[in-house]
C-alpha cells in the first residue's frame, strides 16, 4: 500500500508542479481535485491487481485526503525553495 501512495503523491506533485507558475501565490488554485486523486488512487490499487470493494472506496476517500495532505506540504516547500534561490 504504501508504494501505491508513493506513486500516488508523486503524479499529484508532478501535475501541480506543471501548473505552477510563479505568479500563482495559492497553491490551492493548482493542486489536483480530490475526485482527481481518488481516480489516481484507484488506477494504482487496479494496476496492483487489488479487487476493491465498497469498503475501500471509504478508505480510498480517507487516503485521497492524506495524498492531499502530503501534495499541499510538497507544493509550499517547492515554493519557499523557489523564492528563496530567486
Amino acid at each position: 500500500m504504501d508504494s501505491i501512495l508513493n506513486r500516488t503523491i508523486a503524479v499529484g506533485i508532478w501535475k501541480t508542479r506543471k501548473n505552477y507558475k510563479n505568479e500563482i501565490e495559492d497553491i490551492e488554485k493548482i493542486i489536483p481535485s480530490q475526485e482527481e486523486v481518488q481516480k489516481i488512487l484507484i488506477y494504482q490499487i487496479e494496476n496492483k491487481n487489488i479487487k476493491i470493494t465498497d469498503g475501500y472506496m471509504k478508505e480510498i476517500q480517507s487516503l485521497s485526503k492524506y495524498v492531499l495532505y502530503n501534495i499541499r506540504n510538497s507544493m509550499r516547500h517547492y515554493t519557499k525553495t523557489l523564492s528563496y534561490y530567486s
